[in-house]
């Protein structure tokens, strides 16, 4: 499931997963974190945006 959600981005779609599982941060580029309903962090990948080819501006 993980590789169709990839996929889907590369070709430019947005995916949006809500997850409890920490594994699945090696696949996004972005991670939002929600404690109590609040953004508590929002974090961005360097390393994944390296190796998918987004370019960065």
């Amino acid at each position: 499931m993980l590789n169709l959600f990839t996929d889907l981005v590369g070709q430019g779609k947005t995916v949006v997963l809500v997850t409890h599982e920490r594994d699945i941060r090696r696949h996004v580029s972005r991670q939002i974190t929600l404690v109590d309903g609040c953004i508590a962090d929002d974090a961005r990948s360097e390393a994944h945006h390296r190796a998918s080819g987004e370019v960065q501006q």
